[in-house]
């Protein structure tokens, strides 16, 4: 049961750093990753849902990160 509660609490931390992160910003030169419409750019097609390289702007706006170099994993 331990195990079962530390996960749920993972998570629902992770959740609530991501929307601090929406609602206040990232810091200057700070961006993260984000499940959004695309924009097609990154060879994603326009209008898929995709996690994207954003900067959180505050206010839950955003603006894509673009041109990011892309290395094979």
């Amino acid at each position: 049961m331990k195990n079962k509660f530390s996960c749920v609490l993972s998570a629902a931390k992770a959740v609530c750093d991501h929307l601090r992160e929406w609602y206040l910003g990232n810091k200057e030169g700070v961006y993260c990753s984000m499940g959004v419409v695309s924009d097609g750019s990154y060879d994603i097609p326009k209008g898929y849902i995709a996690s994207r390289p954003v900067r959180c702007l505050g206010n839950f706006e955003f603006e894509f990160i673009k041109n990011l170099k892309l290395n094979s994993v």
